[in-house]
């Protein structure tokens, strides 16, 4: 599977990561240079949780904003944030126009974005999954 098809699987997993372990931003916040704080939580919360993965959500999601934070370049966290992260529906033409950049810049962006955070989810996970699972 491409790099960039694994990273989009993964940023799509988000809003059900997150309604899992029942975290979720105020819906006025606004993200200062497209950094989000990553969702607080007490671990002895989910200790009780029936099924191992019940109890991983909250880590996971915060490991997903982790890994949008790490990407050096603004303008490549705001598209996976509008993307993928926004509870609100943007369109990309809409994302582009409010970045003010060009649709074909956009395009490029985003795609660099999703490789960014492919490799900087856990350490590079979605790449070594990639290496690993292709075939020659």
């Amino acid at each position: 599977m491409e790099l960039k098809q694994l990273a989009k699987r993964k940023l799509l997993e988000f809003h059900r990561w997150r309604m899992i372990a029942n975290l979720f931003h105020e819906p006025t916040e606004s993200f200062d240079n497209w950094l989000i704080p990553s969702l607080e939580f007490d671990p002895e919360d989910y200790k009780l949780r029936k099924y191992g993965w019940q109890r991983e959500a909250p880590n996971e999601v915060n490991e997903i904003l982790r890994a949008i934070n790490a990407i050096a370049k603004p303008r490549q966290r705001a598209i996976l944030i509008m993307s993928y992260i926004s509870p609100d529906k943007i369109q990309s033409v809409e994302q582009a126009q409010r970045l003010g950049i060009a649709s074909s810049t956009y395009y490029l962006a985003k795609n660099k974005a999703l490789e960014e955070f492919a490799s900087l989810y856990r350490d590079g996970v979605l790449k070594k999954y990639r290496n690993t699972h292709s075939i020659v």
